[in-house]
């Protein structure tokens, strides 16, 4: 199995050193939008992997290589994320995850599809992570924690148990969320914040 890795900055150099580590996929290269093609277009990325197209290459691809049949999101640009993992579905690519070996994660977890776990992460029990989920290295996600679609959790934070995490938030490295805390969706925390009240739902960020 090939996968296609969206991105070609930090988020996505590490999505593809962990697959490294994953012996089921094998990574085909590096996608982007059209700005980023006509910039690195067959140009060595990362890895020995290389910049294969935009969005509108991925038909050719897939009719050139038949094993890439799986996709991952190594972009944090959380506004356009989604839509990329839908239209990426559209095409009869699977969302795969890339979860570190160096990471603990409960088996009482749920965890969905197209989730980013780095390294040194920990998930604990009956934690809910669901579809287009990144979290970054070091980071505990406690008991009973609810993350909800295409969210973002950088490194070095700490969610506390219980909880719940909107759609579409964006966590900052370095942030610490107080157990039972509810983040409405399209918030942004910024880096070394502690979260201790509820936040309300926004329109964006």
């Amino acid at each position: 199995m090939k996968i296609l890795i969206y991105g070609i900055k930090f988020t996505a150099k590490i999505i593809s050193e962990i697959l490294t580590e994953d012996h089921n996929f094998k990574v085909a290269g590096f996608i982007g939008n059209d700005l980023e093609n006509k910039k690195f277009f067959n140009k060595k990325i990362f890895n020995n992997l290389y910049f294969l197209g935009s969005l509108k290459n991925v038909k050719n691809l897939i009719k050139t290589d038949p094993e890439i049949i799986g996709f991952i999101l190594g972009t944090s640009n959380l506004s356009i994320k989604e839509e990329i993992y839908y239209n990426l579905e559209k095409l009869n690519l699977h969302p795969i995850n890339a979860i570190s070996k160096k990471s603990a994660v409960s088996p009482n977890s749920q965890i969905g599809k197209g989730v980013v776990v780095g390294i040194n992460s920990v998930i604990l029990a009956e934690a809910e992570i669901a579809n287009n989920v990144y979290i970054g290295s070091n980071t505990t996600i406690e008991n009973n924690v609810i993350v909800s679609n295409n969210s973002s959790i950088g490194s070095n934070c700490v969610i506390g148990s219980n909880v719940e995490i909107g759609r579409g938030v964006k966590i900052s490295s370095g942030v610490k969320v107080l157990s039972k805390v509810i983040i409405g969706k399209n918030q942004f925390i910024k880096s070394g914040q502690v979260v201790e009240k509820d936040l309300p739902n926004k329109t964006r960020f």
